[in-house]
């Protein structure tokens, strides 16, 4: 077991010219890889593609996720190129493993250009994803303890405009996790703390990697802390409680 990891920052925005192969839908735009809402992807205009992304000058990434993708288990090819140009031929070419519903790669580089290369021939379907993080990812100085807690929520939320229209959100099945730690350091506490803080607890989404030695990623929120020792700060915690954004990996 290593990790844990986690990224925060999307390094992907509207200043990053995008270059596909394929069309693209005009209601599941390329902003939907960055919004943050993994249930409103962006979708290309067949199942087969390459997606490249300049910077505008050399960005250094580590971390690639997919997230709620539909790309199936038989894809022929799913590669993270780079370069200093945008031939992207003499920097990276990672291939990036096949995961359902959530896909994360790591490798370490510096370029200006990227570019996603994914062919799933046999997929009925055009291919979409919900989000795309290229980021650098945070890796902790300890593992979560084996035995987490894993919970099943259903929820509705009902609001009502100034004219009175109402509109229910609602979220069905949706996972929540707790990671503990034991034995935990001065470094592991500061650690927490710097979490805790940039997600601001529960507003901000993120990807978590409970074990960088395994082929799972997860994207939601913080939702509380356990084990606070009667201290009312995350970074006293004894472990980190997570819920999903919405259905999608289940682990075993």
């Amino acid at each position: 077991m290593a990790g844990p990891a986690y990224v925060v920052t999307n390094l992907l925005s509207a200043s990053v010219t995008f270059t596909p192969s394929s069309t693209i839908d005009t209601v599941y735009t390329l902003a939907n890889l960055y919004d943050g809402r993994q249930n409103k992807p962006c979708r290309f205009g067949a199942n087969s593609f390459t997606l490249l992304m300049d910077f505008g000058s050399p960005v250094a990434l580590t971390f690639v996720g997919l997230i709620k993708h539909n790309a199936t288990s038989a894809i022929a090819n799913m590669s993270m190129v780079s370069g200093t140009t945008s031939a992207v031929n003499n920097g990276i070419d990672q291939a990036i493993t096949w995961a359902t519903k959530n896909i994360y790669q790591t490798f370490t580089g510096t370029y200006r250009y990227w570019r996603l290369w994914m062919d799933d021939p046999t997929n009925p379907d055009d291919l979409e994803m919900g989000e795309l993080y290229m980021a650098v990812h945070t890796t902790m100085s300890q593992n979560f303890a084996y035995g987490r807690e894993q919970g099943l929520v259903d929820t509705n939320d009902e609001h009502m405009t100034e004219f009175g229209t109402k509109t229910v959100y609602e979220k069905y099945e949706i996972e929540t996790r707790r990671f503990p730690f034991v034995n935990r350091t001065a470094t592991l506490r500061d650690e927490l703390k710097t979490l805790w803080q940039a997600t601001k607890r529960n507003v901000t989404p993120l990807v978590l990697v409970p074990d960088l030695t395994a082929n799972v990623c997860l994207f939601g929120r913080l939702v509380n802390n356990f084990g606070a020792q009667n201290v009312p700060h995350i970074y006293y915690s004894s472990g980190i409680e997570f819920a999903e954004e919405a259905p999608g990996v289940t682990l075993t």
